[in-house]
């Protein structure tokens, strides 16, 4: 029939949506003894987020930004405002369905491959020490088809730091 072979030739030069990938180091800067250093942060699960499908996570992050922003007559309200955006998004994060996951190295070094191209995208990692969740964020620019965007982490910067700007 014609539609059967306009179906197969269609498929034949059907084409993969371009791709990019997403790579870079989680550090943490510390003291040990008297000496001061930059370490890998190994093991860390890593989820990378499409800007459009983390609104839920950017409220909790504008949440605790405000909070602190308003902290100055009560420190210790914004800081139980912060912690329990902190929690809430150290679970939220790995239940979220349309996030890629990827873990470091021993020596903190991660990648996320085959990343649609044409987007923006949170590369958020999430631990815990002890009971305390520690959540890393990073943003990316819009990644082109065919680039290798390198974006370092630090456990050491504020996880509301890389928040997408409000639409």
């Amino acid at each position: 029939s014609p539609f059967a072979w306009a179906l197969q030739k269609t498929s034949r030069f059907t084409t993969t949506p371009p791709t990019a990938s997403v790579q870079g180091r989680v550090t943490v800067h510390e003291t040990v003894g008297r000496t001061f250093g930059e370490h890998p942060v190994a093991n860390l699960s890593l989820y990378l987020i499409r800007v459009e499908d983390g609104k839920a996570f950017h409220e909790l992050q504008r949440k605790c930004r405000k909070a602190v922003g308003q902290g100055q007559s009560n420190p210790a309200a914004a800081y139980d405002v912060c912690m329990q955006s902190l929690s809430d998004a150290a679970r939220m994060v790995p239940q979220m369905a349309a996030a890629i996951k990827a873990q470091t190295d021993r020596d903190g070094n991660y990648r996320f491959e085959n990343v649609p191209a044409g987007g923006r995208y949170q590369v958020v990692g999430v631990k815990y020490e002890g009971d305390e969740p520690v959540v890393i964020v990073g943003l990316t620019a819009r990644l082109k088809a065919g680039e290798e965007f390198k974006i370092n982490l630090s456990e050491n910067a504020a996880w509301t730091d890389a928040l997408p700007p409000a639409r």
